[in-house]
């Protein structure tokens, strides 16, 4: 862990320009080839290190209701995103975009965190509280699309009551179809 938490440090201190293998190895009080065995590039470290963090403080739980799940869901990314490290996660990845430098086998793709999200929809529809119409993704995607929105864009931390309201929006979206009615999902 140390070796993790060195990469963390040098990216909220000095920022990504700063994280290479020497800096890590002489902050972590390892040798260069110890981190060149473990990762190709400082953009597979950098990547290998966020993702690792991002799930250790982004957990997806089973609340009892959809609405309730995304909830916990947006308030603890809101927090990550807010929090120095998360912060300094966020910029960095963007960084090695701008670069070119990220990596796309380096394992910081959606597809490793859709399959953390896609149980809520999946729990949601089995209990009857979204359509089957409905598509995980697309509907994440606009959730979190909108809490990068309200951090980067508007450069402001989303409340409980933004949360609200956007869940609430979603919500409006993937009611349940019937019928004779259409039922709605806000409860």
């Amino acid at each position: 862990m140390v070796i993790e938490e060195a990469v963390l440090q040098i990216l909220r201190e000095q920022g990504y320009q700063a994280l290479t293998f020497q800096n890590v190895a002489e902050a972590a009080g390892v040798a260069r080839s110890t981190l060149h065995r473990r990762w190709s590039s400082r953009a597979a470290m950098a990547v290998g290190v966020m993702r690792d963090t991002a799930r250790q403080n982004i957990v997806f739980e089973d609340t009892g209701s959809f609405a309730g799940d995304l909830r916990i869901v947006l308030l603890r990314i809101g927090r990550f995103i807010a929090s120095p490290v998360g912060s300094a996660m966020m910029v960095a990845t963007l960084e090695m975009q701008q670069t070119g430098e990220i990596e796309t086998d380096a394992g910081f793709r959606w597809s490793e965190r859709y399959s953390d999200v896609l149980p809520l929809f999946e729990r949601a529809k089995a209990r009857g509280e979204i359509g089957e119409h409905v598509d995980p993704e697309a509907a994440f995607a606009l959730l979190s699309g909108a809490l990068y929105f309200r951090f980067i864009v508007m450069g402001s931390r989303p409340d409980k009551a933004w949360i609200e309201r956007t869940i609430a929006s979603l919500m409006a979206g993937v009611q349940v179809r019937t019928k004779s009615k259409t039922v709605a999902l806000s409860r």
